[in-house]
């Protein structure tokens, strides 16, 4: 996948002055940067923070920026430079930030019929793997992040995570097994 030409435009023309193609690169990019720091951070406050400090770096470092590389890849990059900043300065990676999960008793899932009771259901699954993904570290979750809810290859995840395709499917490969080993835990009376 190539640069769009798109991004490339914008970002000639605001390296050439021009104020307005940079709020159009904020308006393309803005929901993203956001979802993927909330995902990291589980936060919003802390989400929007991230979000406005990766459009300073970007403003700041655009001139570093080659148009030979992917707009995409080099933002997913910064926001993932600043999530990682983020974690160590409150240092809570640890911690788990999200509501505390319970795993439903068995006879729950076996009984439930209606649709309500089988949303339910997945807002609970979903609520423990969400945990579990916070539990990772943060190299890790990012990985899991970027592969999962934003499609990245390995080639794209190394590249944001400043590795090799190859380290980043390493990261991926730990990080499903540790996450095996937390969901399995959680999991374990609902199977």
């Amino acid at each position: 996948m190539e640069l769009k030409d798109e991004d490339l435009d914008l970002i000639l023309q605001f390296k050439e002055g021009n104020k307005n193609a940079f709020e159009e690169i904020i308006k393309k990019y803005k929901k993203i940067v956001i979802n993927v720091a909330y995902n990291f951070v589980y936060n919003t406050s802390d989400a929007e923070e991230i979000a406005q400090e990766v459009f300073i770096k970007i403003y700041q470092n655009i001139h570093k920026f080659n148009p030979k590389a992917k707009f995409k890849t080099w933002v997913y990059k910064i926001t993932s430079n600043l999530c990682i900043n983020v974690l160590k300065k409150k240092k809570i990676h640890s911690e788990v930030l999200v509501s505390d999960t319970k795993t439903l008793p068995a006879n729950k899932i076996t009984d439930s019929a209606s649709l309500g009771d089988n949303f339910l259901i997945q807002k609970e699954l979903s609520e423990i793997v969400r945990n579990a993904i916070f539990k990772l570290s943060p190299r890790q979750r990012l990985a899991i992040l970027l592969q999962y809810y934003e499609d990245m290859s390995l080639k794209e995840i190394g590249e944001s995570l400043s590795c090799s395709s190859a380290a980043a499917g390493v990261l991926l490969q730990r990080a499903r097994e540790s996450l095996q080993k937390i969901l399995s835990i959680h999991l374990k009376d609902i199977v």
